[in-house]
Order: structure tokens, then sequence, then C-alpha cells
């Protein structure tokens, strides 16, 4: 049960940020907002502002991937895949609204 609240939360906070980065890049390459014109420096400084927000707040500074009973954590495959087909789909579904 606490694992389905967690993977909840995780998902709204996911659409949440995945919209706002939406809002802001609209804002920025808009004609009437700041124009800016370089897609691609855009997309890279969006990167580099959540990486570094990563980098900073990771609870897991020591990069060990053991859990507090001293076993390996390990995702199961099917999360890995249904991650990868939200995240695929989402990406391209934020790059299209660009384009409205």
């Amino acid at each position: 049960a606490q694992k389905k609240l967690v993977d909840g939360l995780a998902w709204s906070l996911n659409i949440f940020t995945s919209v706002a980065i939406v809002m802001v890049n609209k804002q920025l390459m808009n004609g009437s907002g700041y124009g800016f014109s370089f897609a691609t420096t855009l997309c890279g400084l969006h990167f580099l502002c959540t990486s570094s927000i990563g980098l900073f707040t990771s609870s897991n500074k020591g990069g060990s991937d053991v859990n507090a009973s001293g076993e390996k954590m390990r995702v199961p495959p099917n999360d890995i895949a249904m991650f990868v087909v939200v995240a695929a789909t989402s990406i391209i579904g934020l790059n299209m609204s660009l384009m409205l």
C-alpha cells in the first residue's frame, strides 16, 4: 500500500513538473514572451538545472545501492519498461504541445 502511495506521488510530481517546464518553455519561446529562439540550448539548461538539483539533494551521496538490511536494491524489469513507455510518450507529447 505504501509503494502505491509513493508511486502515485512520484507520477503526480512528474506530471506537475513536466507541465511546468512546458509552460516556462512556451513563455520563453513565445514572441509575446521573451522570444528565446534556441530550443536546444533551452533543453540543455533544463537538463543542467534538473541534474544539479538531483545531485545536490540526493540522500544517497555515497553511491551505494544497498538498502538498510544489506540487500542490493533492484528495479523490477516491468517497472523499468512502464517507465520507458510513459517517459517516451510524455516527451513526445510535451514536444508536440510546444508547436501549438
